[in-house]
């Protein structure tokens, strides 16, 4: 398969939930640049991103460039050397083989994750360091280099590319070791490197065929020790060295070794301040030409720096006693030092003897070979001898912590043991005793893991296993099968895991119905470790639970069960189950629907709306969602909307009387009555109506022959406004004109009474209108008119006008009620009732007279006067 490119890394990268197989490191954020990207670090090998995880803590992201199985094996066997291991300069690290998933084509590819390193390289602080002339920070950094070479020594680990760039400097001045491709650990020992390193820090001789071997950094370790003990002696070496040249390594370049006579750097250190620049400067030149095999560690360089009388004044035995080893038989020793060197050799014998007895363990052993006179003095030895004196005191602890131990008595081994701890922890003679400890606080530890209910079982299991690498303790078989459990719930619950892992995007019913059936509620209790368990197994639960009600509810149409669907279209995916996408847009719709008419019905804006729904409603078999009720209303929709259809197709181009008769027989005013969607006939039919009635009234009034009835009928506005029906228009054009005649054969006979001066003839047929118009017409008749008006109609006792019997009564005190029979229409149509405080005189005119009170009935033909006094 092809390997990934820098961009599809990026990619990955993107979504970290995504791209990390495990777990832990899923939650990460990774750095981006300023296009939105992750940032990436790029090398020959492989790329570097930095990660944050959720607390805030940072670590770097590898991922390599190309495919290289030889190269991705050694770091699973550093990997695992390292494990466990304290290598203090290195960082640790953690290298799985199918880590990070490809974006391109979903292919697992291998990560490296390691702490990230905060600091600068070693180049930047020490180019900081010289410029501003600090020595002392630069010695210091010498000799924290010299304890990095050391450290990997101890760890028999070999870096195998030694350079500025892969060094660390915290601000805290702690080195740290980084890019690890070529790391060798013994297991890779003799295989050759995959890269030859970066000049001038590496010896001429390594080339691609070089194999990896213990000393393959000696050289490398030498030059960048030289390079920072020069520049702490004469700091102005950098500024004339590197940063007038513009050089990008520590001082020294090829063309400095290959011809030292020629170069003006070599010269300077053989000329340096510092005695011990010296002479590593001149081992450093002439091991330049050394076999690479022959590279010695920079601590044996160091040892040729000095003499044998130095080591001796200095009292560095051991120096002194390994570099008299070292010498030729032509490189005597003076006769005054030979008394100092065999006590150097009585000395070394005497600490060695003590050193082994107390590697052995032998606390007896170290009280004999302990002999003050040869070792107090020995600065060494100093912590040794504060071993050896300790002896007496370890002897008798380690025998009361055995008894204990024989006896069972663990808490008071566990109580004795951390009493003495600072003294016994790291003594060879109570390593097993320690051992014993350990397994004690392993067995204490799983005790209190299984005790504790919020305990994850993998830290019980891990517990258990962890004593077991032990040997396991007698007290721990108690708990076997209370372990035992927790594997079988972890065994179970990784099923379960498992399954989740596998779980499709969108959950399915058959994925659901798999997670249902593992779990296993008895096994696993409420405790938060099965929080994330729990959750997924109660959603798909929920869903099931769902479904299940969902398939009771299939050939129901009640608004529960629609509800529930429409409900079904949140609470699961569409694709949960075949053809429930149909089924809840079925639901959904029913259901718009319904609520529809159900608005409709309470809101009663039209029926026309009530019978769109049903029918709407009845094209999606949902009719059944309407209760009996609403039902009886859709019908009464359904009558109205019947009549209203009638009322529209009503041809309005027609006369009014045929329309009032259409709409009349049309309406239904008990279904009408308060129908919306009839408004707009509402008020033509009470029209109708009120038109109906007025021509009633008139035709029983003409059957009456009642004249006053008729004129009142027809000076109704209502029958004014439109023509009235032929018929009543023929009976009241009959009645009009049998009134003229009436009215005609009247005049004739009061012309006729008063040209015959038949007062009683006049009286009969008196009409006061007529008689106004005989007299405007024929004013010779106006003095008799008014004479037998005056005589014959206007006496109270002809006129009508009079008290009614009992009229008159007294309703309170000051108080005077009169009822009145008024005159005849034919004499006065219209009245005004006054009230005066003195009986007019005669002849006055009526604007003459002073009213307390007066009330126009109409116009005045007869005035009626009420004096008001105390006795009237």
């Amino acid at each position: 398969m092809s390997w990934p490119l820098i961009s599809d890394y990026s990619r990955m990268l993107q979504t970290p939930k995504v791209a990390f197989r495990d777990t832990a490191i899923r939650q990460c954020a990774i750095e981006m640049d300023q296009f939105g990207q992750p940032k990436a670090r790029s090398g020959n090998f492989a790329t570097v991103y930095r990660a944050y995880r959720p607390d805030g803590s940072e670590f770097a992201v590898r991922v390599f460039n190309r495919r290289s199985d030889d190269r991705r094996r050694r770091y699973q066997e550093s990997s695992q050397y390292l494990e466990g291991r304290n290598v203090p300069c290195l960082v640790g690290f953690q290298y799985d083989e199918k880590g990070i998933r490809s974006a391109s084509d979903g292919q697992l590819y291998p990560l490296l994750t390691m702490d990230w390193v905060p600091g600068v390289t070693l180049f930047e602080w020490a180019r900081d360091r010289s410029r501003e002339g600090y020595q002392e920070a630069l010695a210091l950094g010498a000799d924290a280099w010299l304890e990095v070479v050391r450290e990997l020594a101890e760890a028999n680990v070999v870096h195998g590319d030694l350079q500025h760039g892969n060094v660390l400097v915290s601000s805290e001045g702690y080195f740290k070791l980084v890019d690890y491709d070529c790391l060798c650990v013994p297991n890779l020992l003799n295989q050759p490197n995959l890269e030859v390193g970066l000049e001038p820090y590496q010896h001429p001789q390594r080339n691609a065929q070089t194999l990896m071997y213990p000393g393959l950094d000696n050289f490398s370790a030498l030059v960048i020790y030289v390079a920072l003990r020069a520049l702490a002696a004469a700091p102005h070496l950098w500024i004339s060295y590197v940063d007038n040249t513009g050089y990008d390594k520590l001082l020294f370049r090829r063309e400095d070794f290959e011809n030292p006579t020629h170069s003006p750097l070599y010269h300077e250190l053989c000329n340096s301040p510092s005695q011990e620049v010296r002479d590593l400067s001149h081992y450093l030149f002439q091991l330049y030409r050394y076999d690479l095999h022959s590279i010695p560690p920079i601590d044996e360089v160091l040892l040729w720096c000095h003499s044998v009388e130095e080591l001796l004044a200095a009292q560095d035995w051991d120096k002194a006693v390994q570099l008299v080893q070292r010498m030729s038989d032509d490189e005597p020793i003076g006769e005054h030092l030979k008394p100092q060197v065999e006590e150097a050799h009585r000395r070394v014998a005497a600490r060695q003897a003590l050193e082994e007895a107390y590697v052995r363990g032998d606390e007896a052993e170290v009280q004999r070979r302990y002999i003050p006179q040869l070792l107090d003095d020995y600065p060494q030895a100093a912590d040794l001898v504060a071993r050896a004196r300790e002896a007496a005191e370890v002897r008798e602890i380690l025998e009361t912590l055995k008894a204990q131990i024989r006896f069972g008595r663990w808490d008071l081994f566990r109580d004795t043991w951390r009493e003495h701890q600072e003294l016994l922890s790291c003594r060879p003679s109570a390593k097993e005793l320690a051992r014993e400890y350990k397994r004690m606080l392993a067995y204490d530890s799983l005790r209190r893991l299984l005790a504790d209910k919020k305990t994850y079982d993998q830290g019980v299991i891990d517990a258990w296993n962890y004593l077991q690498t032990l040997g396991g303790h007698p007290l721990a078989e108690s708990l076997r099968d209370d372990v035992a459990k927790r594997v079988a719930r972890k065994r179970d619950t990784d099923r379960l895991r498992s399954l989740l892992e596998k779980a499709p995007e969108t959950p399915t019913t058959q994925h659901d119905r798999k997670l249902a059936a593992a779990w296993r509620p008895d096994l696993l209790d409420d405790s938060p470790q099965f929080a994330s368990l729990r959750q997924h197994y109660e959603a798909a639960r929920h869903r099931i639970e769902l479904l299940t009600r969902l398939s009771e509810l299939t050939g129901q149409c009640t608004v529960e069960s629609e509800t529930a669907f429409e409900a079904a279209g949140h609470d699961l995916p569409l694709g949960y189950h075949p053809n429930l996408a149909k089924r809840v847009e079925r639901a959904q719709r029913r259901l718009r629907v319904f609520r529809q008419l159900y608005d409709a019905v309470q809101n009663n804006v039209s029926d026309a709306a009530i019978v769109k729904a049903w029918r709407e409603l009845g094209s999606l078999k949902g009719q059944g969602l309407v209760a009996e009720p609403m039902r009886e209303r859709v019908a009464q929709a359904k009558r109205r909307c019947a009549l209203v259809q009638r009322l529209r197709e009503l041809p309005r181009d027609v006369a009014r009387h045929e329309r009032d008769q259409q709409l009349r027989e049309a309406w239904d005013a008990s279904l009408l009555a308060d129908c919306n969607d009839a408004r707009s006939w509402r008020d033509e039919w009470q029209s109708a109506e009120k038109r109906a009635e007025a021509i009633a009234l008139l035709e029983a009034a003409m059957e009456r022959a009642d004249v006053d009835a008729v004129a009142k009928c027809l000076h109704n506005p209502i029958l004014t406004e439109h023509s009235l029906p032929p018929r009543i228009d023929a009976l009241v054009r009959d009645w009009n004109a049998s009134q003229e005649r009436s009215r005609l054969l009247n005049r004739e006979a009061l012309i006729g009474s008063l040209r015959s001066g038949n007062r009683s003839d006049f009286v009969l047929h008196l009409d006061a209108d007529q008689l106004r118009e005989i007299a405007a017409h024929a004013p010779h008749h106006q003095t008799l008119i008014c004479q037998w008006i005056e005589e014959e109609v206007l006496p109270a006792g002809k006129s009508g006008l009079s008290l009614v019997e009992d009229g008159r009564f007294v309703a309170g005190p000051g108080e005077v009620a009169c009822r009145w029979q008024w005159p005849d229409k034919r004499i006065s149509m219209h009245c005004r009732l006054a009230v005066s405080r003195e009986i007019p005189r005669r002849g006055l005119s009526l604007d003459d007279v002073e009213f307390i009170h007066a009330i126009d009935v109409a116009i005045v033909l007869v005035i009626v006067f009420f004096v008001t006094s105390s006795d009237s």
